[in-house]
């Protein structure tokens, strides 16, 4: 006769499966692994334990199991036969997938998956599966639709002749826990698209580069249909696309053509603003204010507008089409994108100060206050240089450094070797240090005839040292001068933050005589001057 066993604590009958190769019982009604102990050792008015060989609805009915912690564990327990059916579940496993646990019974576990998980698929399928649990993270179909994720453990169940019977399985819902990975991973992905696009900004002047990689991110971490940079150009009353990321399909207004680069004229009145507001995507000439404003009225959630400024002046816009019509936007989306705008909008202002810049260079280079010999701007256009960010900084009460640079010995350098050796090293000094100077305002100068001016607006005595240290660094690298000297260049270095009534001289003193200091110690010397 088969050998059957109980509980010791509740004389329930216990299922059997196999662990390490060892036979262990598990008691429905305590929920934990249990010692198998022969019926003889029990008492002899116990209840006959359950045949593994026959599990059924019948066997496993509520009546049966309802006196248990079996119906009331915070854990879904979900028996499934050899077919992968539904042979039983306890009211926990149904509440999570939305259902009452006799619509369950019978069913097969595929029906309440999201997508066949491989592995899986294969132990409940198997013949003769392995006697170890297994344990899997997988996404299940709620009744209403909706996914609902669970740590599944699967224990198979055998029967007293070791034939395969089916599988326990244990449930966790992890829906929440899962919801809160999301949201950090979609919280960091965020921060490192935006961290990415800082640095790009930090290290590029190039706007068209900087704009595409803006549009990308943003395209790859929404919905969208489209994500799209215009500019609006005042005098021909029109916007310019500078940049676009589209969805290659599924596009809700895939009929209107990307043209990257085009400008398409529309007529704007005196209210910039009115006209951004107004703004969907690049719109043809073919196409008429009423389909925009129905576009508008059936998909309010469909596109976002956010403006873009240089300054306090409207540039033009950063705009959004969602794949969802209806798309509720979150604040976190919000903030996101604005902060995407606002990076652009300093993107822009930069770039046009360094065009204005490349300008004034060109001006300075008709004006002839070029120095023939560095190619560096010479002592009068520095001047003029520093009256203008002088006035500047007193307006935005910001400060302004100035560093000096001597090549000390040169006109005993210029005996010994030469004019020409002379004024090659002075060339190869200059070149170093205007390809050091990446400041986007900053001005390097020919102030004497062995000295060199570096002018720095918005810029404190801190950042001011550091590069002065990274002109030494590249100094030392230049051989043809470095043999002659090991104190090859002295330094003076003098912020200040220009106020009303206050004059120039007082900045250009303050490093000249920081420099006179420096060079008295025969030293590469670098000391500072604050105004």
């Amino acid at each position: 006769m088969m050998d059957k066993y109980l509980c010791p604590c509740c004389s329930e009958p216990l299922l059997i499966h196999i662990i390490a190769h060892k036979k262990i019982g598990f008691c429905m009604n305590c929920h934990q692994e249990m010692p198998l102990i022969e019926q003889s050792r029990q008492m002899a008015t116990v209840t006959e334990p359950v045949d593994v060989s026959t599990i059924n609805t019948e066997q496993l009915s509520r009546d049966q199991v309802s006196r248990g912690t079996l119906q009331t564990t915070a854990a879904g327990i979900w028996i499934l036969d050899r077919q992968t059916k539904t042979a039983f579940v306890n009211p926990k496993m149904a509440e999570i997938l939305g259902y009452i646990p006799e619509e369950m019974i019978g069913k097969s576990l595929w029906k309440f998956m999201d997508e066949r998980h491989p592995a899986f698929s294969a132990i409940a399928h198997q013949n003769h599966p392995g006697d170890r649990e297994e344990k899997y993270n997988l996404s299940l179909r709620h009744r209403l639709g909706k996914s609902v994720w669970v740590t599944l453990s699967v224990r198979p169940l055998f029967d007293e002749e070791n034939q395969f019977e089916g599988n326990l399985c244990i449930a966790i819902d992890t829906s929440s826990q899962k919801v809160m990975e999301d949201a950090i991973k979609k919280q960091s992905q965020r921060e490192e698209a935006m961290e990415r696009l800082t640095q790009v900004i930090r290290n590029s002047l190039n706007l068209e580069r900087i704009f595409q990689m803006a549009v990308t991110e943003l395209g790859k971490i929404f919905k969208v249909e489209s994500v799209q940079i215009v500019q609006f150009i005042a005098q021909g009353k029109s916007w310019l696309n500078r940049a676009e990321y589209r969805q290659p399909t599924n596009s809700i207004l895939a009929k209107i053509p990307s043209n990257s680069g085009k400008t398409y004229t529309k007529q704007v009145g005196s209210e910039l603003r009115s006209v951004l507001r107004s703004l969907t995507l690049k719109v043809p000439n073919s196409q008429d204010e009423a389909t925009i404003q129905d576009f508008l009225q059936s998909c309010p959630g469909g596109w976002l507008p956010i403006p873009l400024y240089s300054r306090s002046r409207l540039w033009g816009s950063l705009s959004l089409v969602m794949t969802d019509p209806g798309y509720q936007w979150q604040e976190s989306d919000l903030k996101l994108i604005h902060g995407f705008a606002n990076q652009l909008s300093i993107a822009i202002y930069q770039a046009e100060l360094y065009h204005q810049l490349e300008e004034s260079n060109r001006k300075l280079q008709q004006l002839d206050i070029i120095d023939s010999l560095t190619g560096l701007v010479s002592r009068h256009g520095f001047n003029d240089y520093l009256s203008r960010q002088w006035q500047r900084m007193m307006e935005e009460q910001a400060p302004l450094s100035l560093i000096l640079s001597r090549v000390e010995d040169w006109e005993q350098y210029r005996e010994q070797q030469g004019d020409n050796a002379a004024d090659q090293c002075l060339r190869n000094v200059a070149k170093i240090i205007k390809h050091t100077v990446t400041h986007p305002h900053g001005l390097v100068a020919r102030y004497q005839q062995a000295e060199f001016a570096v002018l720095l607006p918005s810029t404190n005595t801190r950042w001011a040292v550091r590069l002065v240290d990274t002109i030494q660094e590249q100094i030392g690298q230049l051989s043809q001068v470095s043999i002659y000297s090991q104190r090859l260049l002295s330094f003076g270095v003098a912020s200040s933050t220009p106020a009303i009534g206050s004059q120039t001289q007082t900045l250009t003193m303050a490093a000249e005589q920081a420099l006179n200091r420096g060079a008295s110690r025969f030293c590469q010397c670098l000391l500072s001057q604050k105004d």
